[in-house]
């Protein structure tokens, strides 16, 4: 990398940019930590914003998350990580009860016609907290879907190729969130800075 430093956005190779498509596949984590629907209504919300607002891109499911550009798993706490031969094995320290994700991009560096170093993504890793928790008067408890439900959209962003956290903004789904409990989970939600 240049300078040692990931660029802040990523495109994905021309092949898949033209389909409009980008394809994700759940490891098994994500049914035991039980993020399947959250993720199938994830793609539904996210789709429908690129729909509306022409972002050029949707999801669709791969059975095979090795075959998918984006793959998903579910973690409770720091994960092994490897992706040879360009990613040798790595402790990548994760809160499996936070109420935050985290995407991990696969690039590849390559020397176009300007002579510069450019990066393609070759696959996006999602990784959610297996059990994200809430604290509603000092009682621990799971967060509730709606919170799942940001966090997933938030990580389906990243996967499009925005690799950098210094993308986030301050008044949406791409903010830094902020953990909002209700009296039950049904009714947590997800502030943006200055809420």
């Amino acid at each position: 990398m240049a300078n040692g430093k990931l660029p802040k956005r990523v495109p994905w190779p021309d092949a898949i940019k033209n389909s409009g498509q980008l394809t994700i596949g759940f490891d098994d984590s994500i049914g035991k930590a039980l993020w399947d629907r959250i993720f199938k209504d994830a793609i539904f919300e996210f789709n429908k914003l690129s729909n509306t607002y022409k972002l050029g891109v949707t999801y669709v499911t791969e059975n095979d998350p090795a075959k998918a550009n984006v793959e998903a798993r579910a973690a409770s706490g720091d994960f092994e990580f490897a992706y040879p031969p360009d990613i040798p094995k790595q402790t990548i320290r994760f809160d499996g009860k936070g109420a935050h994700g985290l995407c991990k991009p696969l690039l590849t560096e390559f020397t176009g016609p300007s002579r510069v170093p450019e990066y393609r993504m070759t696959k996006a890793i999602i990784v959610v907290p297996a059990n994200p928790m809430s604290s509603e008067a000092g009682t621990p408890r799971a967060v509730g879907d709606p919170v799942k439900l940001v966090i997933a959209v938030h990580e389906l962003i990243h996967a499009c190729g925005l690799v950098s956290n210094d993308e986030h903004s301050t008044d949406d789904v791409f903010c830094w969130p902020q953990l909002l409990p209700g009296a039950t989970g049904s009714d947590d939600r997800v502030g943006t800075l200055g809420e």
